[in-house]
């Protein structure tokens, strides 16, 4: 029994020692379960969060791009390109303060809106495809119309040396030099000369045609230069206006930046542009687009008039008279030079108007004023019996100067807050038409077949953000000719209307007069 008795006590002593050599084996076993179950949840944590974080980058890459630049506008972008949306707005208000009669529209202190305008542009396959639509909402005692509508493609991003195809209406042509007004925007001078902004070529509109243009070309390795070649209907009388006529007008441009790419600061900033224009004019009557008979089919190429550049009263300087040349050829050549250094920026340019008329009738009409006058045009010639010719030149030269800004002295841009700009240009402009002989003139009341024109402007701009100015500019006019009252039915003559005096009676009489403009001019 006793025997039995210790087998039993030693047999549970192996049992206990066994059971307590066994647990901290169980129980660590379960720690690393439990630890090796974290694990596990972690990583499958860690992978859904990866795959979360990777759904989340994909459906952010898939959101358009929303982008803003001053003077370019909102865009909206596809993330891969596929299309894009922007919308820009040009704003300038003006207010002058006129030399002349209030009556004459000559007033101090109106609000003006010289440009108001939206622009909506639209592409497809990275731009290859682009759509621009402009509304000129200026209104302002102007026209409220469209100003572009047009389609680029791109052909360049196929090759470098191909050119972008554009077409439609209103479709710029690029005829007049650039360097006439640096920029509307952020250069200095107010308007555009006075030639190229009043001829019938205006600022390059094409009221519906098609063209070509080549832009980044290299120039032998040291330079770039642009080009383009348009054919339309140049300078038609409304903005999209469409002209049915055979005689399509042609439009040249080239510019070249010969020392762009090097790193010479006395030679990278020189640029030289030229732009040619050749109006066909189409005088026959009573066509599709002629309703009303006056030979205006073309209303580029029938008129040379200048006026002053208001923008309250514009007073006429100079008229051949509405539809005074017939059948034939004007042309226009502006050309010019750039010169940048530093915050300094010199323009010099020259214009080139010439309007050869065929008319082939003989008759002449007389005038009923003390002046020797006679009617031209398609239905009429001087008293020699042959068409008039009509010509035009223009010099001008500019300087803009950014004088200070938060960086100091002679620093600044339009691009930096706290700039001011300041601007001076000279510009004669000189105009004919008839023949020295015989004293005809221009038009019945023309008085004169010449004209001399100088304009002294002097611009102040500070730019309170970028691409936003406020500013003035004071301009100060001299004609060599004014128009004065001859008969009763000449009240309200330009003499009169700038200079507000009393009545001459002598034509040919010059005067001087001083406008002074202030502006706000904000680009978005």
């Amino acid at each position: 029994m006793k025997n039995r008795l210790l087998g039993f006590a030693a047999l549970g002593f192996l049992l206990i020692a066994f059971v307590l050599a066994l647990a901290p084996v169980v129980r660590a076993g379960g720690v690393d379960d439990k630890i090796q179950a974290l694990e596990n949840e972690l990583g499958r944590l860690k992978s859904e969060q990866m795959e979360l974080k990777k759904e989340a980058t994909a459906a952010a890459a898939a959101l358009p791009d929303f982008s803003y630049r001053p003077g370019a506008g909102v865009t909206v972008q596809a993330a891969d390109k596929s299309w894009s949306f922007a919308l820009s707005h040009e704003t300038h208000f003006m207010m002058p303060f006129e030399s002349g009669k209030d009556q004459a529209g000559r007033t101090n202190g109106e609000v003006m809106g010289r440009r108001f305008r939206q622009e909506w542009t639209l592409c497809l396959n990275n731009c290859f495809y682009e759509w621009i639509s402009r509304l000129d909402l200026d209104g302002f005692g102007t026209q409220t119309d469209l100003q572009r509508g047009m389609l680029n493609v791109h052909f360049e991003q196929l090759n470098p040396l191909l050119p972008t195809f554009y077409i439609g209406m209103e479709i710029p042509s690029r005829v007049a030099t650039p360097f006439r007004q640096d920029s509307s925007a952020t250069g200095a001078q107010m308007e555009y000369d006075l030639m190229s902004r009043n001829n019938g070529f205006n600022t390059g509109r094409t009221g519906q045609g098609f063209g070509l243009v080549w832009e980044e070309l290299p120039f032998f390795g040291i330079g770039r230069s642009d080009a383009s070649i348009v054919i339309g209907a140049q300078g038609t009388s409304e903005d999209g206006e469409r002209r049915f006529t055979d005689k399509k007008d042609v439009m040249l441009y080239y510019r070249v930046d010969p020392f762009s790419r090097i790193k010479n600061p006395w030679l990278s900033g020189f640029s030289y542009s030229i732009g040619l224009y050749i109006c066909r004019n189409d005088d026959r009557a009573n066509s599709d687009n002629d309703v009303d008979g006056d030979n205006d089919i073309n209303a580029a190429c029938t008129r040379n008039r200048v006026q002053d550049h208001g923008p309250g009263g514009r007073q006429t300087l100079f008229d051949s008279g509405e539809d005074t040349m017939g059948r034939g050829v004007a042309t226009f050549i502006s050309t010019g030079i750039r010169w940048k250094y530093a915050t300094y920026t010199l323009r010099v340019i020259g214009g080139f108007q010439n309007y050869t008329n065929r008319s082939t009738a003989t008759t002449c009409a007389a005038a009923a004023n003390p002046n020797p006058v006679c009617t031209i045009g398609p239905l009429a010639a001087n008293a020699a019996g042959a068409g008039v010719d009509q010509e035009a030149r223009n010099f001008l030269i500019g300087h803009d100067l950014y004088v200070w800004s938060p960086k100091g002295l002679l620093t600044g841009s339009s691009s930096t807050p706290g700039s001011l700009l300041a601007g001076y240009h000279f510009e004669r402009n000189d105009y004919r038409c008839g023949h020295t002989r015989g004293a005809a003139m221009c038009a019945v009341g023309a008085q004169f077949s010449r004209n001399r024109i100088i304009v002294n402007e002097w611009d102040l701009w500070y730019f309170f953000m970028s691409g936003k100015s406020l500013g003035i500019s004071t301009l100060w006019y001299d004609a060599s000719n004014l128009r004065t009252k001859t008969t009763a039915a000449g009240a309200g003559s330009v003499y009169q209307n700038l200079k507000g005096t009393s009545d001459f009676k002598r034509a040919g009489i010059g005067g001087d007069w001083v406008d002074v403009i202030l502006g706000l001019r904000m680009n978005f």
